[in-house]
Parts: C-alpha cells; sequence; structure tokens
C-alpha cells in the first residue's frame, strides 16, 4: 500500500492518547512500588495468545476488533484453561452502536465497551470472518466470552508492567510510516513512534 492510499483510508475518526486519556471514565490501573516485577513476562509461550489472524488487505482499520479479541481470548484462557478464536468479525458486523463500523475503524475501548454491555463474543468458529457479509448474525445463545470490567492504563511504562503481570493489554499505537514498513527490530523514540512525522 502507497503512502498516498494509507493516507486515504476512509475512517469515522482518528482517535489520539490524549483524547481517550481526557474522556475515559473507567478506572485506571493502579501502581504500586511494592509489587516486584520480573525480569519478562511472554504470554505467547504461557499458551494465552491466539495464531495471528489474517486480515484482508483493505481491512487494516479493522485492527481495534483484532486487539480486542486478542486481550478477550487471553481472559477467556485464564477463567477457563482454555485458548479458542473470538469472533472479530462480530463486532464490525453488529458494534454499530458503538461506532464500530466494519472496516471504517473503531476504537478498542469502544469494541470492549460492546462487549462489556452483554454482547458476548462467539467463537470465530461459529462467527467467522468473512469479508463479503455485512450483516449482524448474532445469536446470544452462542456467546461465549463477555468481561466484567474495563480499566485503562496510564502511558507509563511502569503501569503497562504492571497491567501485563495480569495478562495481554490490548494498546494503541500511532500509524506512522516506521510502524507500516516494520520488519524486524526494536522501535525507539528515535524512529519517531507516535509522533507528528
Amino acid at each position: 500500500m502507497s503512502d498516498e492510499d494509507f493516507d486515504n483510508i476512509p475512517v469515522i475518526e482518528k482517535p489520539t492518547i490524549e483524547g481517550f486519556l481526557s474522556t475515559s471514565n473507567y478506572p485506571q490501573v493502579t501502581y504500586s512500588d511494592d509489587v516486584e516485577l520480573p525480569r519478562s513476562i511472554n504470554w505467547v509461550t504461557k499458551g494465552y495468545i491466539t495464531p495471528v489472524k489474517e486480515t484482508d488487505y483493505d481491512c487494516t482499520v479493522g485492527s481495534y476488533a483484532f486487539a480486542a479479541a486478542d486481550t478477550v481470548e487471553a481472559l477467556y484462557k485464564k477463567e477457563t484453561g482454555v485458548l479458542r478464536n473470538l469472533s472479530t468479525k462480530q463486532m464490525m458486523d453488529c458494534g454499530g452502536d458503538f461506532s464500530l463500523v466494519e472496516c471504517q475503524a473503531g476504537r478498542i475501548e469502544k469494541a470492549f465497551e460492546y462487549i462489556h454491555s452483554g454482547n458476548k463474543l462467539e467463537f470465530e468458529s461459529d462467527y467467522p470472518y468473512n469479508r463479503n457479509s455485512k450483516v449482524c448474525r448474532y445469536d446470544k445463545s452462542r456467546g461465549q466470552a463477555g468481561i466484567g470490567s474495563i480499566k485503562t492504563v496510564q502511558v507509563d511504562p511502569k503501569y503497562v508492567k504492571q497491567a501485563l503481570l495480569q495478562g495481554p493489554v490490548a494498546s494503541v499505537i500511532a500509524m506512522k510510516k516506521t510502524i507500516r514498513n516494520y520488519k524486524q527490530g526494536i522501535i525507539t523514540k528515535d524512529d519517531r513512534c507516535g509522533q507528528n512525522p
């Protein structure tokens, strides 16, 4: 995808971290200096992360649904001991009241609100990803994974590290050229990650 194509992707809104933090009504994860942090934690090797899901080339802005589903999948694993793929397409098709519109962008916190409001996610096998379908086919009787509460994490490494002790954390990063063209390695502040180009 060229830079021009990417810049012309239609979106409902282009949220900012600052905008979300200033408008969030959710409690934040608390931080304590008394918590001893491990040197590392890898939720993939612990079996809490499903394989990377493929999406359509023209649905790159539907990542909100994938991030939310991945996080809820880990919570489901923590609760049941079973790791299952949950439906991303359900949020895209049925989340219109939460400003989730197919591949026209959405916000992770709105996806969590959709789930938290009683719309348990179906397994992906029951509500598979189909790019041609845009009709909500949600069947409440097949809903499997919900969430009881939503918390935000301050944009500060010590808060994020403590939140990660509980499980995987959904995050948002600015989609700049550095990220879009990422191949390998560690992106640093020198790469202008999250800053205006």
